[in-house]
């Protein structure tokens, strides 16, 4: 075998090794010689010289329709302005290059290399990585929108720490538009930021803690904040939750709320104070000014009965209304500290059975009840927590305007019943309440009265009807109304004129019944 003979076999078998090589690679490859125009010494085209089977495939051509054609020659995806011109761009300039193209539906990540008098040019399919790349993009977008629509600041940071692992600073990775708000900044002008250089010394403050505890104990965490930069100076709350190397924070602003807590604060403080002053009242009530309307109906009385011969009867009809008006203006005292006290002492719950607050009611009145051949009738009621004195007051004011409200040529008849009452048919003022509830009424067979008035009769000092036909202070229902809402309930009435009335006292069924 001649030496020629030889040379021509190694070249044989190092083309058809280096094709071996080239198709067990997944990705396009080929050499091309460049075509140098006739008056520039720069490429016009590219002549395919070698090729694996992954770019026959995708060009859809045999081999020997590729091989030794150049790439205008050969109806290829490569033929598109963009990838050609490139390519002549990157084969020119005899430097390598990389690039990303698009052709038939497919992206490729473009490798080309200078080598003897043209390039090797790879193409990897990164179709997949695109389409996720762009489907990532997507959903970014989408979220991005999603903390736009969101009435609360959010952001999302990542944490730096230093050679020791511990937390230095964190850096904005997002915002929504909502942060604006708050420290009168873009979203975009802090993403990428560091927080110590958007708040020098934050990490000196509480919320910086805050922030390293929850990305490094990987549990969420709250904090009200009160930010002064700026104009700013407001509060908000700030809850954290962990997010990878960083955090996600919601941030709230409560500047509206916590204006309203100070203003509650302080008006809390007025009416304890407000409490205390009437307190104070209430004792000079209940000693000083009862003991000069003592006084005067001891004077008065006497003086009728020793003197009235003196005065004659007109004088003594005056003294008989100055008595009766001391004794008036004694018992709207004695109403008036009931109501104080029910309004500002704090209740002492306990385990009251209402059998018994009704009679020691009945006992209070037992001598009424004879006077006026009453009938009471006690059905089975139960055990509650509340304030037994209260409750006595309750009742004992309801049974009282029973027994005062009739006809003189009446009998008082009184019923006084209780059941479980379903939420529908609770009052509007307790059906938000997930409590159950007892319903307690008292109905009697007097006079009544006219529905209209079925709010107004729990008015302080509101009468309906006149003094001297039936007397009283007009707080006895007010009392009622204080004491049942102090027990968490309420009171309502029926009744029409000439047809009885009802109320029914509105109570908490609770841990008593348990």
């Amino acid at each position: 075998m001649t030496p020629n003979a030889t040379a021509g076999n190694d070249a044989s078998q190092l083309t058809e090794l280096l094709y071996g090589i080239m198709n067990t690679s997944s990705r396009l490859i080929t050499y091309c010689e460049m075509v140098i125009g006739p008056d520039t010494a720069q490429p016009v085209d590219l002549r395919y010289r070698l090729a694996n089977q992954a770019l026959f495939d995708l060009f859809g051509l045999p081999q020997e329709a590729v091989i030794g054609k150049t790439i205008t020659e050969v109806n290829s995806p490569f033929q598109q302005t963009g990838i050609f011109t490139r390519l002549l761009e990157a084969a020119g300039k005899r430097q390598a290059a990389s690039f990303e193209i698009f052709t038939t539906k497919r992206w490729f990540l473009t490798n080309v290399t200078p080598v003897l008098q043209g390039v090797i040019i790879s193409f990897s399919d990164i179709t997949h990585h695109k389409y996720t790349e762009q489907q990532n993009e997507q959903a970014l977008q989408l979220l991005q929108r999603v903390l736009d629509a969101s009435p609360y600041s959010i952001v999302y940071c990542s944490s730096e720490k230093d050679t020791d692992g511990q937390i230095i600073d964190f850096e904005y990775q997002m915002a929504n538009k909502r942060v604006e708000d708050v420290i009168g900044i873009p979203p975009e002008d802090i993403v990428g930021v560091k927080m110590t250089t958007l708040f020098p010394g934050i990490r000196e403050n509480p919320l910086f803690s805050l922030y390293v505890a929850v990305v490094e104990t990987q549990q969420p965490q709250s904090l009200e904040w009160l930010l002064q930069l700026g104009s700013f100076n407001n509060w908000y709350l700030i809850t954290a939750v962990p997010f990878g190397d960083g955090f996600v924070a919601t941030i709230v602003d409560i500047t509206r709320m916590k204006k309203l807590q100070i203003q509650l604060e302080n008006t809390i403080k007025e009416l304890k104070t407000s409490n205390e002053y009437l307190q104070h009242f209430a004792y000079i009530a209940s000693h000083d000014l009862q003991e000069p309307l003592r006084k005067i109906q001891a004077f008065s009385g006497l003086m009728l009965t020793e003197y009235s011969h003196l005065v004659g009867d007109d004088g003594a009809d005056i003294l008989y209304r100055m008595k009766g008006a001391a004794q008036r203006m004694q018992n709207l005292i004695r109403d008036l500290l009931v109501y104080s006290r029910i309004s500002t002492q704090p209740q002492s719950f306990e385990r009251v059975p209402l059998h018994n607050v009704i009679d020691t009611v009945l006992d209070d009145l037992e001598i009424k009840i004879q006077e006026q051949d009453a009938s009471v009738v006690v059905e089975a009621l139960p055990v509650i927590e509340g304030d037994p004195v209260q409750l006595q007051q309750l009742f004992l004011n309801l049974v009282s305007n029973a027994l005062k409200f009739v006809r003189p040529d009446q009998k008082p008849e009184i019923v006084i019943s209780c059941h479980q009452i379903a939420a529908d048919d609770l009052p509007l003022l307790l059906q938000s309440s997930q409590q159950a509830y007892y319903v307690i009424s008292v109905q009697d067979n007097g006079i009544g009265f006219n529905q209209d008035y079925q709010e107004r009769i729990f008015q302080l000092f509101h009468r309906l009807h006149n003094q001297n036909t039936y007397p009283g202070t007009g707080i006895g229902l007010a009392i009622c109304k204080k004491a049942a809402e102090n027990h968490g309930g309420t009171i309502t009435a029926r009744s029409a004129p000439g047809k009885g009335a009802t109320f029914s006292v509105f109570l908490p069924k609770n841990i008593a019944n348990d």
